[in-house]
């Protein structure tokens, strides 16, 4: 048996996701298990449809197992999205290797990568830049390229490739026994609005979903048909716009110190977002008032969400739990094995899981509280609770 994590959001699930599990099993994995993000993503905004919903495709698109990420990762920055997804896979005690896709298809360049971002000459030197004004991303890529040259700071100038230099960071950090392993990324890039050669990327599927039209050329039939269901009984995620009020109210309520609180703020982040929220009722003129050229976009998101989801930096600390979202027919042999290796609680149950200590008991009662947030989002809003009385998906034969 050869046990391989995949961390991906599944937002929604589509061709380039297939082919990436499909890529995996050649290159020998027996197992799959999907480290997803929950009802929240990276992009700091709700998922296009609900984590269950996307847990289940994954197993149909040919994972054999889905676990969650928990939201205060999800949400974070690259470093601690990665570190808390690796964390997990560690946790269960059988991943044999991590994969995932890059611009760089190349494990050599990746890891090169990793090491200099590690360097603390490089790490003291970036916050010297930063402190000048420039932003984190801008001024690590500059002092890497002086001190590394060129072809190790240009790896560091795409999302994927980020992110694996993340995990590697990662595996290296908790001395994991786990190899990391790439495949180039194809088709259209993460946030592209094109696609090719059968491939599209997830944000351009989210807003032709959103629209009405047809992704079947894009998306296994199992995702065409769970998004036509979505959006016909109203169960589609309006993204940060359908929030936008409950972002303000959060924003407003909150001191210019809570603010300046909050993770990734206490450098004037946290008072730019209070003074564009008295200034301002417009959530996108918000975040243009606040964004410079030190502080991006992406990051004044992040801060959106971590005031609107009461997340901060007291929530990072390890995962303090393995949650199980989806099962896979093939899943018993995967499942008996990390029965004995696994270093974590783990259930298909949230209740149960919040009583595995108080670090899960505070992860647990977030995901809910996430999970409520979340569906107001949707154009018909659920009911309360959904994380306490969703069943967890097991594929036919499973168990």
């Amino acid at each position: 048996m050869k046990g391989c994590g995949i961390v991906a959001e599944y937002n929604p699930f589509h061709n380039g996701h297939r082919f990436h599990i499909e890529e995996t099993r050649r290159a020998g994995a027996t197992h799959i298990v999907a480290v997803m993000s929950g009802n929240f993503v990276q992009r700091a905004e709700p998922a296009v449809i609900s984590k269950f919903d996307r847990a289940r495709l994954a197993i149909l698109g040919g994972a054999d197992l889905v676990i969650e990420l928990p939201v205060q990762y999800a949400v974070s920055s690259s470093e601690r999205f990665a570190r808390g997804a690796v964390a997990l896979l560690e946790a269960l005690g059988c991943v044999d290797e991590i994969s995932f896709g890059s611009e760089a298809g190349n494990i050599a360049s990746l890891r090169a990568a990793a090491k200099a971002v590690s360097d603390k000459d490089v790490i003291e030197l970036t916050r010297q830049f930063y402190e000048t004004g420039m932003s984190y991303p801008a001024a690590r890529e500059n002092v890497v390229e002086k001190l590394y040259g060129k072809d190790i700071s240009e790896v560091l100038r795409t999302s994927n490739n980020i992110l694996g230099v993340e995990y590697i960071k990662a595996l290296d950090e908790l001395k994991s026994k786990i190899e990391p392993i790439t495949f180039r990324r194809e088709g259209a890039s993460h946030d592209s609005d094109e696609s090719e050669g059968g491939f599209a990327s997830a944000r351009m599927l989210r807003e032709e979903v959103r629209r009405g039209a047809d992704i079947i050329n894009y998306v296994p039939f199992e995702t065409k048909l769970a998004m036509e269901t979505a959006a016909s009984e109203g169960k589609l995620s309006g993204g940060l716009d359908a929030l936008s009020q409950a972002i303000l109210f959060s924003l407003r309520t909150m001191s210019r110190e809570e603010l300046s609180e909050l993770p990734d703020c206490g450098d004037g982040l946290g008072s730019r977002i209070y003074n564009a929220a008295a200034e301002s009722g417009d959530m996108g003129e918000i975040f243009d008032i606040a964004k410079t050229k030190r502080y991006t976009m992406s990051r004044v998101r992040r801060a959106a969400i971590y005031a609107l989801l009461g997340i901060d930096a007291s929530y990072f600390f390890s995962p303090p739990y393995i949650r199980i979202m989806a099962i896979g027919r093939n899943a018993q042999e995967l499942l008996n094995r990390i029965g004995k290796t696994h270093t974590l609680p783990m259930s298909v149950s949230l209740k149960e899981l919040s009583k595995q200590g108080e670090n899960a008991f505070k992860t647990a009662k977030l995901e809910a509280h996430a999970t409520d947030i979340f569906n107001l989002s949707i154009y018909k809003p659920a009911s309360r609770g959904r994380d306490y009385t969703v069943p967890v998906f097991k594929e036919d034969a499973a168990i």
